[in-house]
């Protein structure tokens, strides 16, 4: 069957004409062709010496051009790589550091996005001496995008908690918000809750993110805490639920997104909650940054 560049060449070809061509090709990959018409009637007719310096030529063409394509793609790639780097540290600066706490509250967190960037997040706030907000959320998809939207997201529930009312209140102002402007195929997954150290409770409401693991120090046992809520995004109007646990001395609290349950061995098994469930509470007596740290090592094992 003829080749593509041979059909071009009887496309272009006039009746008095012969239209010879040579293709560019490096290691097999073709850049290019080169079409040469010659007349019939005249004596410039492309003989054999002509035939080999003209591919000679088209050789070093080719290598010129395939360099030339692969300096743009590199070029490319760099300026990409240099903006997610950028993205990465705007992304990192935006995380909680260095938290003054007026009340005894052992706080430790974990940070490490499967790409460059992605769509994990988590924040605190305070809003007096005695108590503060917690959040996790998990943006669908990674990358810039995903990132971009959480931005968005942890800015509109920052505000929302200067004008606090309760954590499934905020949630269903925030999700009326983000509906608005989310495409279809965007949703995120959060737990926002408050805790307020005088009274010991913690209020929270769910849109769609994993349970919260609480280890309960007087009964020696970890149990889920959770209501049902949909992701933001899904559902203008959706009413959230609030839950409430009354906490006591030495209770602990672990807030986590799928990064780590849905995390999969050689063998595509799941780390999953169970497994999660035993370390953290074979490690309750630790400290907050300690349990991290086995939880992290019992991961990386797996």
């Amino acid at each position: 069957r003829d080749s593509l560049y041979e059909r071009i060449a009887r496309d272009i070809e006039e009746q008095d004409e012969k239209v010879h061509f040579f293709k560019l090709s490096v290691k097999g990959k073709d850049v290019g062709v080169i079409y040469i018409i010659s007349n019939l009637n005249s004596e410039n007719e492309i003989e054999e010496d002509n035939s080999e310096t003209i591919n000679a030529l088209a050789m070093q063409v080719a290598i010129a051009l395939n360099n030339s394509i692969m300096y743009s793609e590199l070029a490319i790639k760099e300026r990409i790589a240099k903006e997610l780097s950028i993205a990465a540290n705007i992304q990192k600066n935006l995380l909680p550091k260095e938290l003054k706490i007026n009340f005894d509250l052992d706080l430790s967190e974990y940070f490490k996005p499967a790409k460059e960037i992605g769509g994990d997040y988590y924040d605190y706030n305070f809003i007096d001496d005695n108590s503060i907000f917690l959040t996790i959320g998990d943006v669908s998809g990674k990358g810039i995008p995903a990132a971009l939207l959480m931005t968005s997201i942890r800015a509109t529930l920052k505000s929302l908690c200067h004008t606090y009312n309760s954590v499934d209140d905020m949630l269903i102002k925030l999700n009326n918000f983000m509906c608005k402007d989310m495409s279809e195929e965007m949703f995120v997954t959060i737990f926002h809750s408050h805790f307020n150290h005088q009274t010991k409770v913690l209020t929270y409401s769910n849109a769609g993110h994993n349970p919260l693991l609480v280890y309960k120090a007087k009964d020696v046992s970890v149990e889920e805490e959770n209501v049902k809520g949909t992701a933001i995004g899904f559902v203008e109007g959706y009413k959230y639920r609030l839950g409430k646990i009354n906490l006591s001395q030495g209770d602990i609290l672990l807030y986590y997104t799928d990064g780590i349950t849905e995390a999969e061995n050689s063998q595509k098994e799941l780390f999953g909650l169970e497994r999660l469930k035993r370390v953290f509470l074979e490690n309750s007596y630790k400290t907050a940054s300690e349990i991290k740290e086995e939880i992290l090592k019992e991961l990386e094992r797996f």
